[in-house]
């Protein structure tokens, strides 16, 4: 695990952050099957393993932070060695009040090093700071690193929105109460 400071960012982190690369490689997947009958629908996510590794580009695109970062409630940022290398952005969840992470990068060869997991949890602490009592993440359907990581951190399953993301993605929902 490397040791890293955590802060909220201020607009001299943002050129760093844009230039981070959110792609991620899987080689699993949660596939949505709906079986829609004449009175019942039942819908199921089955864990899926691809034939090989897949590349996935991030569907939210970096380089609007710099004119979007006030559509954050907050975005903390992870720097090692004083240089930025990781970042979270944090959401009103509309209509529920509840506090969402919406954005989760971290620069690939800090990646399984313990980053993502302690921003999430420094988003927690600020989430309870502010009176929220639920977390919520969402993510792609494909984003099999990020489904294992929040769930060995105790976020549940709780929805997902078909088409959701510019690509058409389907987004996964993990809520934890905090």
């Amino acid at each position: 695990m490397i040791k890293t400071n955590i802060r909220s960012v201020n607009k001299t982190d943002i050129p760093t952050l844009v230039d981070l690369d959110p792609s991620y490689h899987t080689e699993y997947v949660w596939q949505l099957d709906i079986d829609n009958h004449e009175k019942d629908m039942n819908i199921r996510f089955r864990e899926m393993r691809l034939p090989r590794s897949m590349l996935v580009e991030y569907p939210n695109q970096l380089n609007a932070l710099s004119d979007h970062s006030e559509q954050y409630l907050n975005m903390l940022v992870s720097e090692f060695e004083d240089m930025p290398i990781a970042f979270i952005g944090l959401s009103q969840s509309h209509p529920l009040g509840l506090l969402a992470v919406t954005d989760l990068v971290v620069k690939r060869r800090f990646r399984r090093a313990g980053i993502a997991t302690s921003l999430l949890r420094a988003a927690q602490s600020w989430a309870v700071k502010i009176g929220k009592d639920h977390l919520v993440v969402e993510m792609q359907s494909k984003n099999y690193p990020a489904i294992q990581l929040v769930s060995k951190l105790g976020f549940e399953f709780s929805g997902y929105s078909d088409k959701y993301y510019p690509n058409q993605d389907i987004a996964l929902f993990f809520t934890k109460r905090i």
